[in-house]
């Protein structure tokens, strides 16, 4: 059975579709809102190995809009909108649905939700307590501006958890060959920034593959290991999630984004006599290309595994054999592969590895002073996938403004950090302190670091742009961010108006 098309007005939860019947006069005017991600990754344990600041990279907006904004709603979509919730009753019978706010929007904008959406570029960088979307509604229409949030914060959220977690992961893998290059004599620093371009370029050419994206398997859904898989490949070259790939590829990223080897399954393995006659038969087929491929070396022992191949590899000298251990001790199997001392024999690892397991390997390998960072790289999926999630930054859509007036509207909270940001805003560059004001009009907010997005049914060209310019900008802003304090929501974000509507509301509802 083919997938069922949701039609556009069920496009939320249940709440959300049905709050146009008990909104405030003042919201349902005009309702301004805005996403925040409220903890950064700094605070996020499983994070700590990698993450010691709070910079985030933004992405995953133009998704949401490509895929649900630019087709126009028809009567038909209400029709079967009004059918359904008719049907779908709660306690005490229907719930509401407002097919009348509906009809309007196809009358009056032809089918294109009546919002205006400004956030900042994707890639770019931005820190807990700032805002990177804020959303606009027509007058009379500020329910809509809340429909959008069930899919929109999920896609944006899970989006940019990925791209920051694997931007600060590449950081990691930097400073990692840095070190071991600063030890060996190659460079004189181990200060990313005060090397020169050659010399970044070249612990580039490294670093961007030690991360492989193992993650289509563990997603969901097909959307899903694309997003995602976009997300790693901003900083990352090496993916298997080849369907994110293809988009990257067809969106404009660079060779070598999206790249990946010969490897073998075990399932490849199975099918053959013996395991020596898998791994020549893989050697065979990577001649025809590259000369080399991943020999997965666990499927019956590995200890036998490693022999056999470190015996092939002793062989073709110039061939590159990358020994992949799938189960046992992640650590051992690491030593074992790297002790060999064979200069053609790398590994993958991609026995569920997470930050906490590479800084182990790495440590490891450093206390035996074998080589660290050129003899292998690390393959990971579910770790990827099951931390881009929505909590993981706490992010939070909350309504900021309403009324013609645009009244600053603030959510409390017994944490003062996650107190949502009122008002329409401004949000200054790097170099400002705090960075986000606030803004009498839209015309402000675009005056400052925000970009018109989509308005009304028009997607601007900041949600069309090409890969490699958000590749550029994730890799370029996040390095000039590098000796940024680190911010938090009391401490260089919010100026002192914003406080105060805060502390407004404080002496209002808690006094």
């Amino acid at each position: 059975m083919s997938r069922i098309k949701v039609p556009f007005p069920l496009r939320s939860d249940a709440y959300t579709i049905s709050s146009e019947a008990f909104a405030g006069p003042k919201a349902k005017e005009l309702s301004v809102y805005n996403l925040v991600m409220r903890r950064g990754p700094s605070k996020v344990e499983e994070l700590s190995p990698i993450c010691t600041d709070d910079r985030m990279v933004f992405y995953g907006l133009s998704d949401y809009i490509g895929e649900h904004l630019t087709t126009p709603i028809t009567h038909a979509d209400i029709d079967e909108a009004a059918a359904f919730m008719k049907s779908a009753h709660s306690f005490g019978g229907p719930l509401p649905f407002p097919e009348e706010l509906w009809r309007r929007v196809v009358a009056e904008f032809d089918g294109l939700l009546p919002i205006t959406i400004v956030a900042i570029p994707e890639g770019s960088v931005f820190y807990p307590g700032e805002p990177c979307i804020q959303v606009i509604s027509e007058p009379e229409f500020g329910e809509l501006a809340a429909f959008i949030e069930p899919l929109m914060v999920g896609m944006v959220s899970c989006a940019t958890a990925r791209a920051t977690i694997s931007r600060h992961w590449l950081d990691a893998c930097r400073n990692e060959i840095m070190a071991e290059s600063f030890n060996k004599g190659k460079v004189k620093t181990d200060c990313w920034l005060d090397l020169t371009q050659e010399q970044r370029d070249e612990i580039d050419m490294t670093a961007r593959f030690m991360i492989h994206d193992f993650g289509m398997r563990a997603s969901s859904c097909a959307e899903e290991s694309e997003l995602l898989g976009r997300a790693h490949l901003l900083s990352f070259h090496g993916t298997d999630t080849f369907n994110a790939a293809y988009q990257a590829w067809k969106m404009g990223a660079k060779r070598p984004t999206g790249t990946s080897i010969l490897a073998l399954a075990h399932r490849i393995v199975q099918g053959h006599d013996l395991e020596g006659m898998a791994f020549l038969a893989l050697k065979d087929a990577a001649k025809l290309n590259v000369p080399v491929a991943s020999y997965v070396s666990d499927c019956y022992n590995f200890q036998d595994g490693l022999d056999t191949l470190a015996g092939i590899a002793i062989g073709h000298p110039d061939e590159t054999f990358v020994c992949r251990p799938d189960s046992g001790d992640y650590i051992q199997n690491v030593i074992d592969i790297v002790s060999k001392g064979i200069p053609n024999l790398r590994f993958i690892n991609g026995d569920s590895m997470t930050p906490y397991k590479i800084h182990e390997i790495w440590d490891a390998l450093q206390r035996r002073k074998l080589p660290i960072t050129s003899q292998g790289i690390f393959g990971v999926g579910g770790f990827l996938r099951n931390t881009a999630n929505r909590d993981i930054f706490s992010a939070a859509y909350k309504l900021a403004a309403r009324g013609l007036e645009l009244e600053p509207v603030c959510k409390l909270s017994e944490t003062k950090d996650k107190r949502s940001v009122p008002g329409l805003v401004t949000l200054n560059g790097i170099d400002e302190s705090p960075t986000v004001g606030v803004a009498k009009s839209l015309e402000e907010v675009l005056g400052s670091d925000y970009q018109l997005f989509y308005s009304n049914g028009v997607v601007y060209p900041y949600a069309r742009e090409r890969f490699d310019v958000i590749q550029d900008r994730c890799l370029t802003l996040f390095d000039e961010h590098y000796f940024t304090e680190s911010r938090s929501n009391n401490d260089g974000v919010w100026d002192m108006n914003i406080m105060a509507i805060q502390q407004e509301y404080e002496d209002k509802y808690r006094s």
